[in-house]
């Protein structure tokens, strides 16, 4: 799947990341940086640029913008 700079300098802007470098740079530097706070159809789409094998992809907690209490993010667990 090809993904333009245009959409990766989306994403750069949307989550906060710095964005120099070639495509790839770009979207290694999204997945270690926000992976766990990107929505899943960016992070899906990111992966299948990176041709990130299944086994490999993140799996772990996600995070949404729901807030507790004390004003912290929530972790919760979502399937990919």
């Amino acid at each position: 799947m090809s993904l333009t700079m245009t959409e990766l300098q989306r994403m750069v802007k949307k989550y906060g990341v710095t964005r120099s470098g070639s495509r790839p740079e770009v979207a290694r530097r999204l997945i270690a940086v926000v992976g766990h706070m990107m929505t899943l159809s960016d992070l899906k789409r990111v992966e299948d640029f990176l041709g990130i094998p299944p086994s490999k992809r993140y799996s772990g907690p996600r995070y949404r913008d729901v807030k507790n209490k004390k004003g912290q993010l929530v972790a919760i667990r979502r399937r990919m």
